[in-house]
């Protein structure tokens, strides 16, 4: 067998080679050793994946389960309800901002429960290989999970940022010719990130047209008319904020785990609570 044109950095083709060949005794040592080799290289590619995902697992428990430094509730927890108790006692319209929120909830606790779905298989697939019992319905289990994993992001952030699109159109008006730009930028990021997961296109990119999605809304939903300089007042800092974590997460990351720590879990929620003012002093009718 030819293994030159076999990549040791392929984790597909190594696993698929491990998993249908088996180790004839009648091979000559080189082959041997080559095949020993790519099963070494696969194992060590699925430890890697089971520790992110058993240290991603660790994050969305600590931050569901465990207590915040000053609060009484778990950190999402609190925050969801704070948005949900401000938004139930708010006179102004408050429906699409409690259907937001909801939304948003139910599809961090979605992808809590999936990371913690997918870090109990992985690890069940290891001990498998361990055991030489390793089962194709475990590998196809796992990749599953993290297509769904990936989906739900990409649906959570589109949902996200639907709201601040949302509270741009108030803000500005209703006029509809402000939405232009961060609509595009939207439907951009999701199409770019449904891309990375089913191609070689750099994760960092979808991440970047994030962030600057979120800094243009961030900017648009800050000032009061179009007269005013970009950029000069800032009345939203979920938007900031939320600018500011996707940016500090990209910077520097070469793997597209790393920056997923705490997706399930971001409070975005917070983003529907009206706790800003706009320029003439009335509260924002988002």
């Amino acid at each position: 067998m030819n293994l030159r044109w076999w990549n040791p950095e392929s984790t597909n083709s190594i696993i698929a080679t491990t998993s249908i060949f088996h180790l004839p005794s009648c091979l000559p040592p080189h082959t041997s050793t080559a095949l020993k080799y790519m099963e070494s290289v696969a194992f060590d590619s699925s430890w890697h994946f089971l520790v992110l995902e058993v240290s991603l697992a660790g994050v969305e428990i600590f931050l569901y389960m465990f207590q915040g430094l000053t609060t009484a509730l778990p950190i999402f927890l609190n925050l969801f309800i704070f948005a949900i108790y401000t938004l139930a006692c708010r006179k102004a319209p408050k429906r699409i901002l409690l259907v937001f929120a909801w939304i948003m909830a139910v599809l961090g606790t979605t992808q809590t429960a999936l990371r913690l779905v997918t870090a109990a298989v992985s690890l069940r697939a290891i001990r498998g290989s361990l055991d030489q019992d390793t089962s194709p319905a475990s590998v196809a289990t796992v990749s599953l999970l993290g297509l769904t994993q990936e989906a739900l992001f990409g649906i959570n952030n589109l949902v996200s940022d639907a709201l601040l699109l949302h509270r741009c159109y108030r803000i500005w008006g209703c006029r509809r010719k402000v939405l232009v730009v961060p609509g595009i930028l939207m439907v951009s990021t999701f199409a770019v990130g449904c891309a990375g997961v089913f191609s070689n296109v750099d994760f960092r990119a979808g991440y970047g047209l994030g962030a600057f999605t979120n800094l243009v809304l961030t900017v648009l939903t800050g000032t009061d008319s179009l007269g005013l300089p970009l950029g000069l007042k800032f009345n939203s800092w979920s938007h900031m904020m939320d600018s500011a974590r996707c940016i500090a997460r990209l910077a520097g990351r070469n793997n597209p785990g790393s920056l997923q720590y705490g997706d399930g879990n971001d409070p975005r929620v917070w983003g529907a609570v009206p706790h800003s003012r706009n320029m003439r002093g009335h509260h924002l009718l988002t």
